[in-house]
């Protein structure tokens, strides 16, 4: 009987992690869903049953859209899943699991970047740059259709073309951001689903709590130093390379700048919901990420919350 129950109930799981994964191809914010799943049934059921819904449901994805292209993006999902277990049950810091799961799913990226130009010919960052032209050049022709004068077209076409080239050559930093942001949602998620469920998992740092070694500030700095140092090497796009990072450096003080807000958001005397709505305008207000991008300078050098003393995220 137990074992008729445990069969069902892997089936069940089979089931349910190939339906998500099958949405997942048409809705991205479907498929960020699928590893949260799987990390959460390898914490509740163990990692081998993990492994079969996961197995199985890349042979239904396959054989209902009879792609193998269509496989890669939830095998990679399924190997953030297995990774992030791992290093869960291994009891490794959250700031370790975080780090080495994001890497992994840059890497992941890149792989697949890789080898679908081995396989295929096809340059993903060159589909990427060309769709950015694109997008650019339809909004040229909605001014020009326009009631604006030559020369009000003629500049809007120039900015429009700077900043399709601008996000073009920092596509590698936005990967980077997205990939860490897929590891610490995967993690966060599938960690809190388990303590709802009962088991006992390691404490999840509040996004309060984030903050970032100074450190870590200083590495970069002396990344930007040697990166400007490139400008001297022939064949190198330091600029590139320096907007990188730049875009890096940026997400750092914003994150650090929005958990400050939190924090001190959670300790005035409002409803829940209304808290919620502040944080909201303050992340899609583009002037205010400004005011973020400050507050988090700030406070990696002052330190208001006084949490570099202990062991944080």
């Amino acid at each position: 009987m137990q074992k008729q129950e445990s069969i069902v109930k892997t089936l069940l799981l089979i089931v349910l992690v190939s339906i998500t994964g099958v949405l997942g191809l048409g809705l991205p914010i479907v498929a960020l869903v699928y590893p949260i799943i799987l990390t959460f049934i390898a914490l509740q059921q163990g990692l081998n049953k993990s492994i079969i819904a996961f197995v199985s449901s890349l042979i239904v994805i396959g054989l209902i859209t009879q792609s193998l292209d269509a496989t890669i993006i939830p095998l990679q999902y399924g190997i953030l899943s297995v990774v992030t277990t791992i290093l869960i049950n291994k009891k490794y810091p959250v700031s370790k699991i975080i780090l080495y799961s994001s890497s992994l799913v840059f890497l992941m990226v890149l792989v697949h970047m890789g080898l679908r130009k081995y396989f295929t010919g096809i340059n993903t960052f060159m589909e990427l740059e060309n769709s950015l032209a694109n997008i650019a050049k339809q909004q040229i022709d909605i001014v020009r259709n326009g009631d604006m004068s030559e020369s009000e077209i003629s500049q809007m076409s120039n900015l429009l073309k700077n900043v399709s080239i601008y996000i073009s050559s920092i596509i590698p930093a936005l990967l980077l951001v997205t990939s860490t942001a897929i590891a610490y949602i995967n993690f966060y998620a599938s960690v809190r689903l388990s303590k709802k469920a009962g088991r006992r998992v390691k404490q999840i740092p509040k996004f309060s709590e984030i903050i970032f070694p100074r450190s870590a500030i200083k590495g970069f700095a002396m990344i930007l130093v040697l990166s400007y140092a490139l400008k001297y090497v022939d064949g190198i796009n330091y600029i590139q390379l320096l907007d990188n990072i730049f875009v890096i450096l940026f997400s750092v003080f914003i994150i650090e700048g929005l958990s400050l807000t939190i924090y001190l958001i959670n300790k005035m005397k409002i409803g829940r919901l209304l808290k919620v709505v502040f944080i909201v305008i303050i992340i899609l207000s583009s002037f205010l990420n400004i005011v973020l991008f400050s507050l988090g300078v700030i406070d990696i050098i002052l330190d208001f919350r006084k949490l570099r003393q202990k062991d944080h995220v």
